[in-house]
C-alpha cells in the first residue's frame, strides 16, 4: 500500500496492529534477581559454544532485539533464525538461558518444519513451575499463547503471562496489553491494555511504544492524539522497530503529529527498507520514480523496487516493468518489461493485466497477439478495471483477437464508460453516431461526446463539433459546434484549428476575422494539415487582403502540394507557367582541361570534383601543419593557404548541390505580380535569378538559400572567390619569383624544420620580422630562392592556382551541361505540375 500516493486517514489497519502485538511478547529485559540476570550473560555458555563461530554472533544479534522489543522480526531475521541448528545449541548451555529458549520459540512458530525439543519443552516447564523463574513463566505463557507443543489455551497463556509481568517482566507486560487489547483469555479492557503497554514502553520496550503510538493514532472514542502518537512511535523507530520507522516517514510525510519534512521521510523510509520491511522498500522507490521531481531520482527507485519485488510486491514488478518499457533510470528493454508485468499478471495484478494486453496488442516486447490481448483485457475488465474495458471494447467492435461483436463492444465501453473513464465515453458517442450496433442517435451521440470532451478529451469535442454543425442532425447549432471546435483547438486539435480557421475566414455564425483565420489555420499548417496550408496559402496570396505575403503563400502552396493534396497542386500549376530562353547560352573551350567536353553531366562533375578534392586535401594539409607548427609559423603564407582551402570548400559543396538539388529550374517562372517591388519581403521562399540572359526559378526556403550562394559565386561577386583570386594572384608571384628575398628564407627553414633537419628558430623568427619590414618579394642580401624538389614541383603548384583561379568559369560550364538534368530532378519533385 502506498501511504503517500493515497491519503489513508489510519497509518497501519489494525489487522496489522494484531499481528504486532501477537508477535511481539517474546523478552524480558527485567531479570528476577541477579541469579538470573547472570544467566543471560555469556558466562552461562559452555566451553562448546567458543568452537562455533556462527554461535556468538546469531545470539547478541537475537538477545539484542529482544531486549529492545524489536518485534515482529524482518524477512531477514526469520530466514537467520529458520537457519540456524538450535537443536545442536542446546549443548552450549549450562543453565536455562530465556533468549535461547525464545530463539527455539520463535523458529518452532515461523518454521513448520522444525519441532520445539522435548528437553527445551520440559525444562521451560520445569523452570516455570517448580523454580518459579519468571523468564521461565513467561516463555510457558509463549508456548500457550502460540500453540507450540501444547494447545493453544488464551486463559492459560494469561496467566503464566500474569505471573511474569506482576513481578516486572517487560515482554510479559507487552503481552498482557496484548490480551486485554484482544479480549484473549479475558475480557476486551482497552484501558488495561494502555496501561500495561505503558508500564512496558517507559522501560525503553520498542514494540510497546510502537502499539501506544497507534493506539494514540486512533485515539480514544475516536478522538486521535496525533502528538502522543508522534511521541512514541518516534522512540519505537530510534530502538530499530522497522515498521515505526515506516510509520514515523509517513507522519513526517503529510505532517501529522508534526512539521512535515521530506528529508526525515526519507531518512526513515530508508531505515526501514534497510531491514528488508517490503512497504518501506516499495514506497521508497515508488517516491523516487513518480514523486515531486525535487525527489525523483531513477537508480534509487529502480533500487527500491527491485528490493521490493524480489519479495514479489506485486506493484513493485509492475513499475519496475514501466521502468523496463520506458527506459527510466536504466536501458529500455520491453521483453524484460513484459515480464515484469506478467509476474504480477499472474498473481492478479489488475493494471499489469491491462499491461500485458495492451503490449499483446500493440506487439511490444512481443508478436502481436489479438487474442491473448482479448484474453489479458478479460482477466482484469471482470474485476471492473475500466481501462482493460474500454480496450475490449475496441477490440470487439473491431474484431480483433474474438468475433466481431457490437452488443459485446457496446456492454464493455459501457461499463467502463460508467465509471466516467473519457476514452469509453468517446467511443460510445462515435457507437451513437455512426450507428455501429444502435441506431445512430444525435442526442445519445452527443450526451457521451459531451461527457469526455467535459473532461478535455480533444477528440471527442472535435467529434461533438462535428454532431453540432451537422446538417442532418436535427439539434444542428452553429455556435455550439464552433465552441467545441475551440476548445479541441486549445487541446493541439489539427483539424479542430483548422475548423476554426474556417469559422473565421469564411464568417460562419460569427464575424469574419482574417488574423484569427491565419493564426488558426498557421496552427493546423505547421502540424501538417494540407487542407490548411492551402487555405492559408489563399489568404497570403490574396491581394484584396490585408496580409499579402508572396513568400508565405509560395511557402505553403509547395508544402500543401508536395503532400499530395490536389487543390494545392492545381493552384500551383495554375501560378507557374512555361518559360522560353532569350538566348541561347554558348559553351567556351577550356583550354586547361578536357573535363568540359564531356557530354556525360554526371562524368563531368566527378571530375571537377576530384580535381579541386586533390587540391584542396594538399592545401588543407599545408594550413594545418603551419597551425600546428607554431614555431615555425609564417603568418602571411598562412592566411593565404586559408583563402584556399575556404574556396576550395565552397566549390566542392556547389558541385554537390549542382548534382543532387533541383533547384534551378529554367522552363518555369511565376508570374510578374510576384516580383512587384511594391511590398515588403521577410523570408524567401521564392526567387528568379538572371544569369547570361536567362532567368532561373527557385521554390522554397532552402532553394533560395542556394541560390543566393551560387549565382554570386558563377558571376564573380563571391567574397571568398575574390578573397582567394588575390591569394592565388600573390601566391603565383612568390613561385615565379627568381629573386633571392627574405620569404624565400623562411619557406626553405620552415621546410627544413617539417624534414626534421637542424634550422634555427631565432634566426627564422628575425626574417619573419625583417620581411614585414622590407616586404614579401623585394630582393635581399640575406635571401633566398625558393628550395624546390624539383622544377616539377613549381610547376604543379603553378598549374594548382590557375586551375583554381578557373573555377568558377569550370562550374558555369557545370551549371550549362546540368539543364536536363535539373528539369528532370524538377519533374520528379514536381510531378503534378506536367501532368
Amino acid at each position: 500500500m502506498i501511504a503517500f500516493k493515497k491519503n489513508y486517514s489510519l497509518l497501519f489497519v489494525f489487522s496489522f496492529f494484531v499481528e504486532i502485538l501477537f508477535l511481539a511478547n517474546v523478552y524480558s529485559s527485567q531479570p528476577e534477581n541477579q541469579q538470573e540476570a547472570s544467566n543471560l550473560s555469556n558466562s552461562s555458555f559452555s566451553p562448546l559454544a567458543q568452537k562455533d563461530k556462527f554461535f556468538q554472533p546469531s545470539y547478541e544479534h537475537f538477545q539484542k532485539k529482544f531486549k529492545d522489543g524489536c518485534l515482529p522480526l524482518s524477512s531477514h531475521d526469520k530466514n537467520l533464525l529458520q537457519s540456524l541448528p538450535l537443536s545442536d545449541w542446546q549443548l552450549y548451555f549450562q543453565e536455562f538461558d530465556e533468549t535461547f529458549i525464545v530463539m527455539c520459540l520463535l523458529k518452532a512458530h515461523y518454521d513448520k518444519n522444525w519441532s520445539l525439543p522435548q528437553s527445551i519443552k520440559d525444562s521451560i516447564t520445569k523452570h516455570a513451575t517448580k523454580k518459579k523463574r519468571i523468564g521461565a513463566q513467561y516463555a510457558l505463557g509463549l508456548m500457550y499463547d502460540f500453540g507450540i507443543s501444547e494447545a493453544q489455551n488464551d486463559l492459560a497463556a494469561f496467566c503464566w503471562y500474569k505471573y511474569a509481568a506482576d513481578r516486572d517482566h517487560t515482554s510479559a507486560e507487552n503481552a498482557i496489553g496484548d490480551l486485554y487489547f484482544q479480549g484473549r483469555g479475558i475480557e476486551q479492557n482497552k484501558i488495561q491494555s494502555q496501561f500495561w503497554y505503558t508500564r512496558a514502553a517507559r522501560k525503553g520496550y520498542a514494540v510497546s511504544c510502537f502499539n501506544l503510538g497507534l493506539l494514540s493514532y486512533h485515539g480514544q472514542d475516536g478522538i486521535p492524539n496525533y502528538a502522543h502518537a508522534f511521541y512514541w512511535l518516534k522512540l519505537a523507530a530510534e530502538k530499530g522497530l522497522m515498521k515505526a520507522q515506516y510509520n514515523l516517514a509517513v507522519m513526517f510525510y503529510y505532517g501529522i503529529g508534526c512539521y512535515p519534512d521530506e528529508e526525515q521521510m526519507v531518512f526513515w523510509y530508508k531505515r526501514a527498507a534497510a531491514q528488508g520491511l517490503l512497504e518501506a522498500q516499495f514506497e521508497l522507490g515508488y517516491l523516487r520514480y513518480e514523486g515531486p521531481s525535487h525527489l525523483q531520482d531513477n537508480e534509487e527507485a529502480f533500487y527500491y523496487l527491485k528490493l521490493a519485488a524480489d519479495q514479489n510486491h506485486l506493484e513493485a514488478n509492475y513499475y519496475l516493468g514501466l521502468m523496463h518499457l520506458h527506459g527510466k533510470g536504466i536501458l529500455q528493454d520491453d521483453i524484460l518489461a513484459l515480464n515484469r508485468f506478467l509476474k504480477a499478471a499472474q498473481q492478479g495484478h489488475l493494471q499489469s493485466q491491462y499491461q500485458v494486453g495492451l503490449m499483446h496488442e500493440e506487439g511490444i516486447g512481443i508478436l502481436k497477439d489479438y487474442s491473448q490481448a482479448s484474453a489479458w483485457y478479460m482477466l482484469a475488465a471482470t474485476k471492473n478495471h475500466m481501462e482493460a474495458q474500454h480496450r475490449l471494447g475496441i477490440l470487439y467492435a473491431e474484431g480483433k483477437g474474438v468475433v466481431q461483436n457490437y452488443s459485446q463492444a457496446f456492454y464493455w465501453l459501457m461499463s467502463s464508460a460508467l465509471q466516467d473513464y473519457a476514452p469509453a465515453c468517446y467511443c460510445l458517442g462515435i457507437m451513437y453516431h455512426q450507428g455501429l450496433g444502435v441506431s445512430t442517435d444525435y442526442n445519445q451521440a452527443a450526451y457521451w461526446y459531451t461527457l469526455a470532451a467535459e473532461k478535455g478529451h480533444a477528440d471527442a469535442q472535435y467529434n461533438l463539433a462535428l454532431v453540432y454543425a451537422d446538417p442532418s442532425n436535427p439539434s444542428q447549432d452553429y455556435f455550439q459546434a464552433f465552441y467545441w471546435h475551440l476548445k479541441a483547438a486549445h487541446h493541439g486539435h489539427i483539424r479542430s484549428c483548422y475548423n476554426v480557421g474556417m469559422f473565421f475566414h469564411k464568417g460562419l455564425q460569427i464575424s469574419k476575422d482574417e488574423t484569427a483565420a491565419v493564426y488558426w489555420y498557421t496552427l493546423a499548417a505547421e502540424k501538417g494539415y494540407s487542407r490548411a496550408q492551402r487555405n492559408l496559402a489563399l489568404i497570403y496570396l490574396s491581394e484584396a487582403g490585408k496580409h499579402l505575403n508572396y513568400d508565405q503563400g509560395i511557402r505553403w502552396l509547395l508544402t500543401a502540394a508536395k503532400n499530395g493534396y490536389g487543390p494545392a497542386q492545381e493552384m500551383l500549376k495554375s501560378l507557374l507557367h512555361p518559360k522560353v530562353k532569350r538566348q541561347t547560352i554558348k559553351q567556351e573551350n577550356d583550354p586547361l582541361s578536357s573535363y568540359a567536353h564531356f557530354g556525360d553531366f554526371h562524368k563531368s562533375c566527378e571530375l571537377l570534383k576530384q580535381t579541386v578534392e586533390r587540391i584542396y586535401l594538399k592545401h588543407k594539409e599545408e594550413m594545418q601543419a603551419n597551425e600546428l607548427d607554431k614555431a615555425f609559423f609564417i603568418p602571411f603564407l598562412h592566411h593565404h593557404y586559408c583563402n584556399l582551402v575556404n574556396l576550395e570548400e565552397k566549390a566542392l559543396s556547389i558541385i554537390n548541390l549542382l548534382t543532387a538539388k533541383a533547384y534551378f529550374i529554367d522552363n518555369v517562372d511565376l508570374e510578374e505580380r510576384f516580383y512587384s517591388t511594391n511590398f515588403q519581403r521577410g523570408e524567401h521562399y521564392y526567387e528568379s535569378y538572371s544569369f547570361q540572359g536567362n532567368n532561373y526559378l527557385c521554390l522554397g526556403k532552402e532553394a533560395v538559400e542556394e541560390g543566393d550562394r551560387l549565382i554570386p559565386f558563377l558571376k564573380g561577386h563571391d567574397k571568398v572567390y575574390q578573397a582567394s583570386l588575390i591569394s592565388i594572384n600573390i601566391l603565383e608571384e612568390i613561385y615565379k619569383n627568381k629573386d633571392k628575398t627574405l620569404l624565400g628564407k623562411t619557406i626553405n627553414l620552415q621546410k627544413l624544420a617539417r624534414q626534421g633537419e637542424n634550422a634555427d628558430q631565432a634566426e627564422f623568427i628575425q626574417t619573419v620580422k625583417s620581411i614585414q619590414r622590407s616586404g614579401l618579394l623585394i630582393e635581399h642580401p640575406k635571401g633566398e630562392n625558393i628550395s624546390f624538389e624539383n622544377s616539377e614541383e613549381k610547376q604543379q603548384r603553378l598549374e594548382e592556382l590557375e586551375e583554381l583561379k578557373s573555377l568558377p568559369k569550370r562550374i558555369i560550364q557545370l551549371f550549362i551541361q546540368g539543364t536536363s538534368h535539373r528539369n528532370d530532378l524538377f519533374k520528379e519533385e514536381y510531378p503534378f505540375l506536367f501532368q
